[in-house]
């Protein structure tokens, strides 16, 4: 793993100070104040410095935490593995990245994370069973890109004329190196570009190492660490050390096999179900329109309250791609109303689905629920495919059988789990707010997402319509909310356009193909 510190916004500690005396001070201090710059006095310079690291002490120790988020460092990540980035970087809702995909670019044999905790027979049997997801990778990706030429050429059959032949061919390969990936297994690396603020590096370097990945966790801490002392020394006695990690509760006695039939019985046979919620939605989102507004029910009646803020007709910033919901009085009434959701899923479409991080999730620790079973969601387009479903099984039996052998006689069972595969199925619970939960569908509902992912957010929208009829009328995709506001052109996508005029189609009429 490497992790370089592109840029640390200047001054930080001094910052930090500025931003805290201001709140007691007539005048806005600055850095260059607190560090008594232009002082030509030694003793004073030094007092001041001396009453900055006293104040900055006591901030953080008080629990005062806005004022270190003034400062923000621009990290640039190479080789880290895809569990440790799902179980810790990407499990927070403070941070900005953006990484490779390993939907758009082809997977090296070489992008691997090998704990350095192998050793011998276990370092042996972890390569071999890197090297056989790789080699299934390659051949599902070979075996699908066929089939997934049929399903482009079907939904767009200009695609199939001479002029068309290289973004056909750039189409049909991403389609299946999307589905592909789904045998890689989590310890495949990933490199990114990811920005958070001063305080968030803070909790960073606090956090318990995750228990699903700790030794890697630990080396990036260490990293991190090194990079802030290197660029900004007056940091230091502020970087906390990771506090112990808590013993938690032992595993119950059914292993993961009896969570996952307690908790499909909740899904009952739904890939994802909506949970009940203490207030009907339309009521509440109602009351909190007529807040904002100073009406009445009798002035106000719920379904037209719901209209006026949810309608892209009536509310057209719901068009606008830089989200201005939470800027806007009417809108930011769509912040008082929730919806949660009950989901089965592949870790690699959990991936996508975390980057919606206004949208928090409950998590397995992946160590207390994996077991000797193999538990996979099969993609369709695998699915529909008889030896591309022959691979993949057999690439699944592969790395549950090497995830068996190195739990009973590897260094430490955690590290089998960078062996399971993209497909492995993850139950999660979810929840938002309507302001949130609205620009998750507007995203995912895209004919360009993810398919599995897409899938999702397409059986979430139709049961919100059914218990919430108005507010599930405007679950909609983007260039169908486009369209209602009269926002030109309709796909906001340009060159990227699906090639299916979506917005003239039910959503009803939009299901996608469901994984098995």
């Amino acid at each position: 793993m490497r992790v370089r510190l592109l840029h640390l916004s200047p001054r930080p500690l001094d910052t930090v100070v500025a931003a805290a005396r201001t709140c007691y001070s007539p005048e806005l201090l600055t850095a260059e104040r607190v560090a008594a710059d232009g002082v030509d006095d030694p003793a004073a310079r030094r007092r001041a410095l001396e009453r900055r690291d006293r104040l900055a002490r006591s901030v953080l120790e008080a629990g005062h935490l806005t004022t270190w988020q003034h400062t923000h460092l621009h990290l640039a990540i190479e080789g880290v593995s895809r569990l440790a980035l799902w179980c810790f970087l990407h499990a927070h809702p403070f941070y900005n990245s953006e990484q490779v995909s390993q939907r758009y670019v082809p997977v090296d044999r070489g992008s691997v994370h090998v704990p350095p905790a192998l050793g011998g027979a276990a370092r042996e049997r972890f390569l071999e069973a890197v090297d056989a997801a790789h080699t299934a990778y390659h051949e599902l990706t070979a075996l699908l890109e066929p089939v997934a030429e049929r399903r482009i050429l079907a939904g767009r059959p200009a695609w199939g004329r001479p002029v068309h032949r290289r973004r056909l061919e750039r189409a049909r390969a991403r389609a299946a190196r999307e589905v592909a990936r789904a045998v890689l297994p989590l310890a495949t690396t990933a490199n990114l570009h990811h920005t958070v603020s001063l305080l968030t590096a803070l909790r960073y370097l606090r956090a318990a190492p995750h228990p699903d990945a700790p030794g890697e966790i630990a080396e990036f801490q260490g990293r991190l660490r090194d990079g802030i002392i290197r660029a900004a020394p007056e940091l230091e006695p502020f970087l906390p050390r990771p506090v112990p990690a808590p013993a938690g509760p032992e595993g119950g006695s059914g292993g993961g096999a009896a969570l996952r039939r307690e908790l499909d019985a909740l899904l009952a046979g739904r890939t994802t179900r909506l949970l009940p919620g203490a207030e009907p939605l339309e009521a509440g989102l109602a009351r909190a329109v007529r807040t904002v507004l100073g009406r009445t029910e009798g002035e106000l009646p719920d379904a037209e309250a719901v209209r006026l803020v949810l309608d892209p007709g009536r509310n057209p910033l719901l068009a606008d791609t830089l989200n201005l919901t939470t800027v806007d009085p009417v809108s930011r009434a769509l912040q008082q109303v929730h919806v949660r959701f009950a989901t089965r899923l592949s870790l690699a479409a959990d991936s996508q689905n975390q980057r919606h991080r206004m949208v928090p999730g409950a998590r397995p620790v992946l160590g207390r629920v994996v077991d000797d079973a193999p538990d996979v969601v099969v993609p369709a387009l695998v699915a529909d495919e008889p030896e591309a479903s022959r691979v993949f099984a057999g690439a699944v039996e592969r790395a549950w059988e090497s995830i068996q052998w190195l739990r009973r006689n590897g260094p430490d069972p955690a590290l089998a789990l960078y062996l399971l595969p993209n497909a492995t199925a993850v139950r999660i619970t979810e929840s938002s707010d309507l302001a949130a939960f609205h620009h998750k569908m507007r995203m995912r509902l895209c004919w360009n997402a993810q398919e599995e992912i897409r899938r999702i957010a397409w059986e979430q929208a139709m049961q919100v319509r059914e218990a919430a009829p108005v507010v599930g009328g405007f679950l909609l995709p983007p260039c169908t909310i486009r369209r209602l506001a009269g926002a030109t052109p309709y796909c906001p996508e340009g060159d990227r356009f699906c090639g299916t005029p979506v917005w003239r189609l039910g959503l009803e009429a939009q299901e996608p193909p469901a994984p098995r």
